[in-house]
């Protein structure tokens, strides 16, 4: 009984402290975020959290229509980092963003489909 009750003690001390990933309740906070936002990105993937002590770590690659450009990327990936952050205190996040394959492969992305639309009419007229 001893035994037990030292080891369930130890076991509550130490786990907050160990690297665990984020608790359930807490990714889908961040799945929410991202997913407010998924009129301006085609996909995301490789979401990775991890929690040590009061520390948060937040990973993942979003994937963008190819044809914004920078600044558009980063205003956005800052966006969503911002409004995580103020979700979760004590949180580091990492955004990677890839941008998409194009047509025919973005099935999500209206944006890549209207420019190639419009790059394929201009090359049109140039014949």
């Amino acid at each position: 009984m001893i035994i037990k009750v030292a080891w369930q003690l130890s076991r509550e001390a130490v786990l907050p402290l160990m690297d665990v990933s984020l608790p359930m309740q807490e990714e889908q906070v961040i799945k929410d975020i991202i997913a407010s936002h998924a009129d301006s990105y085609v996909e995301y993937h490789r979401l990775r959290t991890r929690k040590a002590g009061r520390e948060r770590k937040v990973d993942l690659h979003l994937v963008v229509p190819r044809y914004k450009n920078i600044v558009q990327v980063h205003a956005l990936c800052e966006e969503i980092g911002n409004e995580i952050k103020q979700a979760l205190p004590y949180v580091d996040i990492l955004i990677h963003p890839e941008p998409c394959n194009g047509p025919p492969h973005c099935h999500n992305c209206n944006e890549c489909q209207q420019e190639e639309k419009h790059s394929s009419t201009a090359n049109e007229s140039l014949k």
